[in-house]
């Protein structure tokens, strides 16, 4: 039995896939054939946010040849279970490519798993089965080749544990958790299926120290897979150091861990680092994530930097004890400071990642974190700061914290984060960043997120600032009336400058403009920011009209109340206006679209758009420019749903 193991993008691929060459040699061990094809690392590695790179989504979908291509390399490996490793920011391409797969493979089984893919995630549970026959929650190193073994002999797959099943009604159940395995028993990653130029560094592999983390912080997901943090002994992970370097010719390393210090582990580490300077196998690694431990002393940070330790990426989120302790986190600011101090002093380049916009951060406590950086503009060599985005985990562990007003992820209020204090707070954060960049001259650099997820800037510039501004007005709504007569004029051929066509961009693309032959109708008569991906998830949302009407209604409300500041009376005959005139609209469209799906566009647009757009046009116009702009994109969705159905 033949099994192909896959990875699609948009994830960053900087080495191979660490779970692609666990589960490869689980598979062998077990006398499985099996064969890995990381499709990221062939389309270019950029994953703009924590929300996923959009518009690398929408280039893969207009683009059916790169993942028609994938798919065939699959088919060509002719395998009888096809699986596929699943992101959050590669979910939606993972669809593409299986869609493919299962037109030219009709015979193969396609399963799938990866990190999202828990009970507390379900409904990417059940976008996942709009293309997998089955789906692996948790590890799957002993899963899948249980799996695999139970189709080769035709068993019972609900007897299996750890299995996500769907029956003919479109129904899903789980069979149950099974135990977690010492990390020491699987066998140690087979990446002979990755080519070393395929990758920026040559002769650089991933290595994982331990799984899971000792603490359970409000917006990391990883403790869904991860009860706690298990380590493998230092002599184990010291064994495939030694194997790697032997069988791939490995030179460089990076420990894949979410936290790889602690006191889970520091015992194993400290054995670990005596065996490789013991046998003189230093050499150059970092580690994607660890922990603030307050355990940590110079002399053990010493013979870390003695092995080849030479980057360090801290979790510490806030330089605020308040928000670091309602995080959930155990440690405090003079732990994130001496963290930080330690490893910068043993010359190891110190990095952090920051949230800020945490929904209960206030003004005094982002100063904290803010004044951090103002006064330590030397001690790290990197920074990575996203918004905050109230993802599952955070709303399964504090419900009712935050409360979202639209369909849109930087639509929300917090206690004390607003959408208009994440905007002022990023603004003062990337000034700050920026000024360090100038002032250490390629010492210093950063990544940082907008709370629109507009991109991540690693420079914060006149220009980058009039991009930004321009997306953030294009997206309130404000972008249209201001660059109106700019746009005439480029419409006319009298302008020759080009205009920012897309709120979304890639850190490689070059920020400024896109040519006009790759502008949509829509962009072109600036009518709608609806995307073709928001097109395709009203039609896939199940929820009632009524529902729908109501979340709609409940945004118009808001905005000519809150924002626009209409008394009670005036809103409420403004909103029987619009009643009436989305009533006539839905009938005049009733012969070529559903009343749902024009009212479910309605409610993820910018409330200022529909706004306007119903205090300008008459019904008839309004469903003209529906059906010139927006029903080809909808038959297009239409189309793809029916043939994932199929």
């Amino acid at each position: 039995m033949k099994v192909v193991l896959s990875l699609a993008p948009v994830w960053e691929s900087s080495t191979p896939p660490l779970s692609l060459a666990f589960l490869k040699a689980s598979l062998t061990s077990n006398g499985i054939d099996a064969f890995c094809i990381d499709f990221s690392v062939q389309f270019r590695p950029i994953m703009v946010s924590a929300m996923g790179d959009v518009a690398a989504e929408e280039y893969i979908a207009a683009h059916p040849e790169l993942y028609k291509n994938w798919a065939k390399q699959i088919a060509n490996q002719k395998p009888d279970i096809v699986c596929f490793t699943i992101l959050m920011s590669n979910i939606k391409n993972t669809l593409l490519i299986a869609e493919e797969v299962k037109r030219l493979c009709p015979q193969a089984t396609i399963i799938s798993g990866g990190p999202g893919l828990t009970r507390e995630n379900m409904r990417y549970i059940k976008y996942a089965f709009r293309f997998s026959d089955y789906i692996i929650e948790g590890e799957g190193e002993v899963a899948l080749a249980e799996f695999v073994k139970c189709i080769e002999q035709h068993g019972e797959v609900s007897k299996l544990k750890q299995m996500w099943l769907k029956d003919d009604k479109g129904n899903v159940s789980y069979t149950g958790v099974a135990p977690l395995y010492p990390i020491d028993n699987f066998p140690f990653p087979d990446f002979k299926d990755f080519g070393k130029n395929d990758y920026p560094v040559k002769n650089k592999l991933p290595l994982l120290f331990s799984r899971g983390c000792i603490l359970n912080c409000n917006y990391c997901e990883n403790k869904w897979n991860h009860l706690t943090q298990r380590s493998r002994s230092g002599k184990n992970v010291f064994e495939e150091l030694k194997r790697n370097v032997t069988e791939y010719g490995m030179k460089e390393y990076i420990f894949n861990d979410d936290s790889l210090i602690s006191s889970k582990t520091m015992r194993q580490m400290e054995e670990y680092a005596d065996l490789v300077i013991a046998e003189g196998l230093e050499m150059p690694w970092h580690v994607y994530g660890t922990r603030v431990e307050r355990l940590l002393t110079e002399p053990f940070v010493a013979k870390l930097r003695k092995t080849g330790m030479y980057r360090v990426s801290l979790g510490i989120e806030s330089f605020s004890t308040e928000v670091q302790k309602e995080m959930g986190k155990s440690s405090r600011y003079n732990d994130a400071d001496n963290c930080a101090r330690l490893f910068s002093g043993q010359g190891i380049k110190t990095e952090t990642w920051i949230i800020y916009g945490y929904p209960t951060e206030t003004d005094e406590q982002f100063a904290e974190t803010l004044n951090w950086f103002v006064k330590n503009p030397k001690l790290l060599s990197h920074v990575t700061a996203n918004t905050f985005g109230p993802n599952a985990k955070y709303q399964h562990d504090r419900p009712g914290v935050v409360q979202y007003f639209s369909g849109n992820a930087w639509d929300w209020n917090g206690p004390a984060s607003t959408l208009e204090k994440r905007k002022e707070r990023f603004l003062q954060l990337a000034e700050v960043l920026e000024q360090t960049r100038k002032d250490r001259k390629g010492e210093f650099t950063f990544h940082i997120g907008d709370p629109y997820y507009v991109k991540y800037f690693n420079s914060f510039t006149a220009k980058d600032k009039r991009f930004l501004m321009e997306s953030w007005q294009k997206l309130e709504g404000t972008y249209v009336e201001k660059n109106q007569i700019k746009k005439w004029l480029y419409t006319m051929g009298v302008l020759k400058a080009k205009l920012p066509t897309t709120i979304v961009k890639s850190q490689n693309v070059e920020d400024g403009f896109d040519s006009d032959d790759n502008l949509t109708q829509i962009e072109k008569n600036e009518i709608s920011l609806i995307s073709f991906k928001t097109i395709q998830e009203v039609i896939a949302d199940e929820a009632p009209i009524e529902k729908i009407t109501e979340n709609l209604f409940h945004n118009l409300k808001r905005e000519l109340f809150e924002v626009g500041g209409l008394s009670e009376e005036k809103v409420a005959g403004k909103i029987s206006l619009y009643h009436a005139k989305l009533s006539a609209v839905t009938k005049l469209l009733q012969q070529e679209v559903d009343e749902k799906i024009v009212i479910g566009i309605a409610c993820r647009e910018n409330p200022k758009v529909i706004i306007k757009s119903l205090d300008t046009a008459e019904p008839n116009e309004l469903a003209k420019n529906i059906k010139t702009n927006l029903l080809p994109l909808i038959s297009r969705a239409q189309k793809q749903l029916l043939l994932a159905e199929n």
